[in-house]
């Protein structure tokens, strides 16, 4: 997997439309789309970079205006299940929030 795959399916899990840049932060390179990133150095490439499997934890940002900032942290890796349709959510903590209702609620107390 890579991580413009964990991109995308952070997106549907979020119910985002990926509609803006995004980037990935592990051990210190930034990981993101080098033709359309004019904030920051990208030092790979994230439709052509694999997963490090060695790096457990590391951090994604999505939004550079409203700075969406996740950290993901790889706890196991599973083997494949064919009675699962993949890509799936096993568990998670706290509920992703509308991004348009968050945005337009922090604009409405400016």
């Amino acid at each position: 997997m890579t991580y413009h795959d964990l991109h995308m399916i952070i997106q549907k899990v979020f119910g985002w439309k990926d509609y803006h840049l995004y980037e990935f932060k592990v051990s210190g390179e930034t990981i993101g789309d080098p033709e359309n990133n004019t904030y920051d150095k990208v030092d790979y490439n994230a439709k052509e970079t694999w997963i490090f499997s060695e790096t457990k934890t590391f951090d994604y940002e999505y939004d550079f205006g409203d700075e969406w900032q996740l950290r993901i942290q790889i706890l196991d890796i599973l083997p494949v299940d064919s009675n699962i349709t993949y890509p799936c959510v096993l568990v998670g903590k706290k509920q992703a929030h509308q991004k348009t209702v968050v945005a337009y609620l922090g604009m409405k107390n400016l």
